[in-house]
């Protein structure tokens, strides 16, 4: 059985971060709330996903990036595999970027996974 990472192209374009989680060790972990639209009215989808990078590389500017609380400033523009390097099973790159804003980071992980994750 071949390893793959998983498929994030435009899966949370839009999504809220309603937390960001670190540890226990060089984790990572994003709760991300996809928006449903109704007209030009959005609002959080009921069900969210946990997004985990795993063996953070950079974790100290994970962490000042995201002590800035972008995410309750606007949700995401991209979510998606840096286009360099690229990512493959052990190194991962994942883009970081916001709507509206100049907030964007590359979280380099050994490990991506996407769960589901109850909102309550």
């Amino acid at each position: 059985m071949s390893m793959q990472l998983p498929e994030l192209h435009n899966r949370f374009a839009d999504a809220l971060i309603e937390d960001v989680r670190f540890g226990p060790r060089r984790e990572c972990t994003l709760i991300l709330c996809p928006l449903v639209w109704h007209g030009q009215q959005g609002r959080a989808a009921e069900r969210c996903v946990a997004v985990r990078f795993g063996g953070v590389n950079n974790l100290d500017a994970v962490i000042a990036f995201f002590a800035s609380e972008p995410w309750q400033q606007s949700e995401l523009r991209s979510l998606e595999y840096a286009p360099t390097p690229l990512s493959k099973i052990g190194r991962v790159y994942v883009h970081v970027a916001f709507e509206r804003m100049d907030g964007q980071i590359v979280i380099e992980c050994t490990t991506i996974s996407i769960t589901d994750e109850d909102p309550g």
